[in-house]
């Protein structure tokens, strides 16, 4: 993953060991029994939960945390208003 890549090369390169602030931007739409509904069984195929593994991984590999608790939904489908 080019993301775990990157932090990987940053920590290398850290001149001396001040704490530094970065924040991820991207296009994360995974979707992984951690977060997504238990009714949506259908979106956990291998391909997903192993993209989504790969994020939750790198988030773990740099001691960080999944802000947005399980059930929360972050996007309201118009038929669901």
């Amino acid at each position: 993953m080019k993301l775990r890549r990157c932090m990987q090369d940053k920590q290398n390169n850290q001149q001396d060991q001040q704490k530094i602030h970065i924040l991820w931007g991207g296009y994360f739409n995974c979707h992984h029994p951690m977060w997504d509904r238990d009714g949506d069984t259908h979106l956990f195929t291998k391909k997903a939960i192993d993209k989504a593994e790969e994020l939750i991984n790198s988030v773990a590999d740099q001691e960080m945390y999944m802000p947005l608790p399980k059930g929360i939904p972050t996007l309201k489908h118009m038929v669901t208003k």
